[in-house]
């Protein structure tokens, strides 16, 4: 989704420190340039991680992971892809979830489930 060539920006582990991924992202998405990451997230019963991936036309996806939508039951893993219209940096003094990039989306389109 990000092309060739996109900078990888790192993995954020659910327990680990955000700042260098999260400058890498925004330094490429300010310089519109493709890059992509990942952000894991707490999960109840399953893995569970966001990704955010922006292409050189900017275009700007984000996938979700899920190790086990089904709560514990092993009905496999899912990765949605969810496209991002608009998007921006965070605004100063707004809270950003923990496990989120930091760019967020004035819409977002509808889910494709790419891997199942």
């Amino acid at each position: 989704m990000a092309g060739t060539g996109a900078r990888d920006c790192g993995h954020v582990s659910v327990t680990g420190d955000p700042t260098p991924t999260d400058n890498c992202v925004l330094l490429a998405f300010k310089a519109s340039t493709a890059f992509f990451a990942r952000y894991d997230r707490p999960g109840t019963d399953s893995r569970v991680a966001l990704g955010i991936a922006r292409n050189s036309a900017g275009q700007t996806t984000y996938f979700h992971y899920d190790s086990d939508p089904c709560g514990g039951s092993s009905c496999g893993a899912i990765i949605d892809s969810i496209g991002c219209d608009g998007p921006s940096l965070w605004p100063d003094g707004e809270t950003r979830p923990r496990g989120d990039p930091p760019i967020k989306c004035s819409a977002y389109k509808a889910n494709a489930r790419i891997c199942q």
